[in-house]
């Protein structure tokens, strides 16, 4: 098993190898001493175990120093509270159309009834009227008799 650790700086953008240690300690202290210059804007330590029998690599971050990391937690916050914003103004707008659809559905039910009661009402017009005019039909043909 060969273990070995990098030291990467973040140089316009993106993550570069500095260096390459076979001792985490000498690796850890370089990477402080590189990280307190402020030279760059963010330094890190990748331990990576290559296991011969597997041919397999194994990295892991084992220390993080830089200015990207308070800025990433600063932008990691803000994108959290800008995410709340957006679920509760998400939220507000499907309560809103929920209602919305709801007083539409209301009005239907109403306009529904309404025509219900207008056809009610013509059709016992109608037979009220039919009825009357039967009763003076029969009186008038009673008369002529």
């Amino acid at each position: 098993m060969i273990v070995s650790f990098e030291i990467h700086t973040f140089v316009n953008g993106e993550w570069k190898i500095d260096s390459i240690f076979d001792s985490r300690d000498l690796a850890l202290s370089e990477a402080r001493r590189v990280d307190e210059g402020r030279r760059y804007s963010g330094v890190r330590v990748i331990e990576e175990i290559f296991d011969e029998g597997t041919q397999n690599v194994t990295s892991r971050t084992i220390y993080r120093g830089s200015k990207v990391d308070e800025e990433n937690a600063a932008a990691l916050e803000q994108k959290k509270r800008v995410r709340a914003e957006v679920q509760a103004k998400a939220a507000k707008r499907k309560v809103a159309k929920s209602q919305a659809t709801r007083k539409e559905a209301v009005k239907k039910k109403q306009h529904s009834f309404n025509m219900a009661m207008t056809l009610i009402f013509f059709k016992v017009a109608g037979i009220v009227v039919f009825g009357v005019g039967l009763i003076l039909g029969i009186r008038y043909l009673a008369t002529m008799l």
